[in-house]
């Protein structure tokens, strides 16, 4: 993240206008994200969803086992995560999309 910053500083000290600067910061976003930090974010918010019985026979998350499943506070849980859920595979579809070659002998060597 820190190269990210001192090329975009040394971007703007050769008077890019910040049109360019926002889209080399988002491909530079983009070819982080969606090699290595997809499946651990995707992971994160699907964690809420994990529910277990305990003894008693209450459901409670499997992570967080002071958490009953369903009820107060998980569903609000529930919906920010189905939200994270939905924005993280629409942004990973979209770009792995826009970087996805067919050509198997293509010259482009950021297609994937």
């Amino acid at each position: 993240m820190l190269f990210l910053f001192i090329y975009v500083f040394i971007r703007i000290r050769k008077n890019l206008t910040i049109w360019v600067i926002g889209k080399l910061t988002l491909m530079y976003f983009s070819n982080l994200f969606i090699p290595v930090l997809f499946i651990p974010m995707l992971e994160t918010f699907i964690m809420v969803f994990n529910c277990k019985t305990n003894t008693s026979n209450v459901l409670v998350n499997y992570y967080f086992a002071n958490l009953t499943c369903f009820t107060g506070v998980h569903v609000v849980h529930l919906l920010f995560s189905i939200i994270g859920i939905i924005l993280i595979l629409s942004y990973g579809y979209l770009f792995s999309g826009i970087y996805f070659e067919t050509d198997p002998r293509s010259k482009n060597s950021k297609a994937r």
